[in-house]
């Protein structure tokens, strides 16, 4: 019987093991009325991939089940019945808003279990949530000149946490401090020297003290180091002009019409269905008209949504890659927009469409033509024949829509062909990028390809992805530069627009978006407040003017590249698509050319401090009471101080900074009679803001 309990021990160890590397069992559950053919479970687990997680049915189509393993953590997830209708769960504990107009179901997963839809099953061991992963660049990274080390421990759970280094010759004992913390966790990040270190972790836990070494946890120190060898640390190389760039996004359709002879006709039906689509005729050269007033606004680099041919506004769904589309002038149009551009030391964004193309693409129309004898049939993936466009589609189309087949990436024609788009332009005219559409539903080994071919050409292009969630899976150096930051626009809009959160829980946000991602992604990150798939800025602000101004003071003195949404400088609004898209306003309100004016300020200011885009962030203050917020930017000797009352109400507040005496340089509203602050003999500063405004600041030497 001893070789039985042996046996059996051995079995238990093995289902811990592989329980901790599986995650949490959690089975998700829809009781529909109508039966329906297809399921899909979506959510930022998958990123929100539609066809990624099929769930079953097994009576005609009325209940869909689907169990997955998830590591602890906060999800937001929503079932797609059809392929196309997206529904929340009515048996979730909580749906939250998140942050774009769209409404998820909220789940919580904890070791010990989780909150509906499912729970964990029984006899799960918990798992401890203190972490500390090299393989994983959000544990340990190279920053500068020293490697970051992070430990994650349950939040509000330990007293402290210090490193133990030993380099061969001397032991040295480090606090970490704590830098963020989410729903369920608090996360400690230290900088050490580059050089090779042994090292272990102590956390205190109530009355005793606990080691985390390479096999896990104990209360005795253990015999196994964490081994830190500098050659063999991560470190993640971005363009370096992204943290200087001030980005602005143009729909070219709905900027400027400089040209109406290439209007198209709005009328005339895009395909054999019928379908029409509504025009504006705005152009490339509507744009390089405009190239100068971008430029007074401080604009650095441009951003456009698709320009190769396709039939609609958005040009979304591309039927011919190798030309600029007619209706906004054809390639000589983005010549000489380039060329303009360069004059002016300005950069280039385009935006590259390679998950899927329009229903006029060479190798689709094929593909209509000749069915299963078409040489083009396994550049897309055909679930039944004939092929023709319907709803649904016989063919694997992007969210199921028929008018966007989705291209076969494990074809490598499809590459190829795509690869060598990409390296024609870039060779033929100089534009500094790409930012990529459905980036998340694109295979990894197509994004390495592009990556390798893309940076050699111009290896100082950016490359951006469109990533809704946690993008740290693509941006580890061998894949993107940057990303949309969703996430980030969450925050800033929670606060300043909704008042959904308080100024210490957008800090905690901000502090895990920030360590989340290599330091040089984070300070080039494409952050934006609106995009042309989002509700506008002021539309989201109620129409608050304040509000945009604060939002927009956000944005340009927090790490990251400031991203402006054509129009939302003037103010312009727009709810749900197309709405978001109207023609751009050429006559704005007083109103809105006040805050233009405010917005160029901004820029001039950030340009004019390199602390601003380059330098470390320091929080002083959040006053969840008063809902006001200071951070401190400074590298080297540089420092700027910004301080922001979301309230309502006047706000005094005393802030402990270095330096004796302030000068006011920038007010979202009107600039104070007292331009200068000096600290108190304690050297506390004492500021009384106006509701709804904010100050930048900098010491007077």
């Amino acid at each position: 019987m001893r070789w039985l309990r042996l046996w059996i021990c051995l079995l238990l160890v093995l289902s811990t093991h592989l329980w901790a590397q599986n995650g949490v069992p959690v089975t998700f559950r829809l009781q529909l009325e109508d039966p329906a053919q297809v399921v899909y479970l979506a959510g930022t687990f998958n990123d929100w991939q539609v066809g990624r997680h099929p769930m079953r049915s097994e009576d005609g189509g009325r209940t869909w089940t689907l169990t997955l393993h998830l590591m602890p953590g906060v999800y937001q997830y929503k079932f797609v019945v059809n392929g196309t209708e997206w529904r929340t769960d009515p048996n979730a504990v909580q749906n939250v808003d998140d942050g774009m107009g769209n409404i998820n179901s909220l789940l919580v997963v904890e070791a010990k279990g989780i909150n509906p839809p499912g729970r964990a099953g029984d006899g799960i061991i918990t798992l401890s949530a203190l972490r500390h992963d090299p393989q994983n660049l959000l544990y340990l990274q190279g920053d500068r000149d020293s490697f970051l080390l992070t430990v994650r421990t349950r939040r509000e759970d330990v007293q402290g946490v210090e490193l133990i280094l030993y380099d061969g010759r001397r032991f040295t004992r480090k606090g970490m401090p704590r830098v963020a913390r989410d729903t369920l966790f608090s996360y400690y990040r230290l900088g050490v020297p580059v050089r090779a270190w042994q090292y272990l972790f102590t956390v205190q836990d109530g009355g005793k003290r606990v080691w985390l070494s390479p096999d896990g946890t104990s209360e005795s120190k253990p015999a196994r180091w964490f081994q830190l060898l500098p050659q063999r640390v991560p470190r993640v190389r971005v363009p370096e002009w992204t943290a200087d760039a001030v980005f602005y996004q143009i729909m070219p359709d709905r900027f400027l019409n400089a040209d109406p002879s290439n209007d198209p006709d709005p009328k005339k039906p895009l395909d054999e269905t019928g379908r029409t689509d509504e025009f504006f005729g705005g152009d490339l050269w509507g744009v390089v008209q405009k190239v100068d007033y971008l430029h007074s606004l401080g604009v650095t680099t441009l951003y456009f949504t698709p320009v190769f041919t396709s039939v609609t506004h958005h040009k979304y769904d591309t039927d011919d890659y190798t030309r600029v589309d007619p209706h906004f002038g054809g390639d000589e149009a983005l010549i000489t927009l380039c060329r303009e551009l360069k004059r002016r030391g300005m950069r280039l964004v385009l935006d590259g469409v390679f998950n899927h193309v329009g229903v006029h693409f060479f190798a689709f129309r094929d593909l209509l033509e000749k069915q299963e004898a078409s040489a083009y049939r396994h550049w897309f993936t055909v679930h039944r024949y004939p092929v023709k466009i319907e709803n649904p589609p016989p063919y694997a189309a992007w969210w199921n829509i028929p008018y966007v087949p989705k291209l076969n990436h494990e074809n490598p024609e499809v590459r190829r062909y795509l690869l060598d788009v990409v390296t024609r332009w870039m060779q033929r005219v100089p534009f500094d990028g790409w930012r990529l559409d459905t980036a998340n539903e694109v295979p990894d080994h197509f994004w390495r390809e592009f990556r390798w071919e893309v940076k050699r050409v111009r290896p100082e292009a950016v490359i951006i992805g469109e990533i809704w969630g946690d993008a740290s899976h693509w941006l580890r150096g061998d894949m993107f530069d940057a990303v949309m930051n969703y996430p980030w626009r969450a925050a800033i809009l929670e606060w300043v627009a909704f008042r959904r959160i308080p100024p210490s829980v957008l800090e905690d946000r901000l502090r895990l978006l920030a360590i989340t991602y290599p330091r040089p992604v984070t300070y080039g990150m494409y952050n934006m407040l609106s995009s042309h798939d989002t509700h506008r800025l002021r539309t989201l602000c109620g129409g608050d003017w304040r509000k945009v101004r604060l939002a927009f003071l956000l944005q340009m003195t927090l790490p990251g590249a400031p991203a402006i949404y054509y129009g939302d400088e003037i103010g312009m609004e727009g709810g749900n698509i197309p709405d978001n898209r109207r023609p751009m306003e050429w006559n704005p309100s007083p109103e809105g050319r006040a805050l233009r004016d405010f917005v160029a300020s901004l820029i001039r200011l950030r340009k004019g401090h390199p602390a601003l885009r380059r330098g470390e962030w320091t929080t002083l203050l959040t006053d969840d009471r008063q809902n006001a917020y200071a951070y401190l930017r400074q590298q080297g000797k540089e420092r700027v101080l910004v301080v922001i009352n979301n309230g309502e109400k006047p706000a005094t507040l005393q802030l402990r900074v270095p330096g004796g005496e302030f000068q006011v340089l920038l007010s979202t509203g009107e600039m104070p009679a007292q331009r200068t602050i000096r600290a108190d003999p304690s050297g506390n500063l004492h500021m009384n803001l106006p509701a709804m405004s904010g100050w930048v600041l900098k010491p007077i030497r």
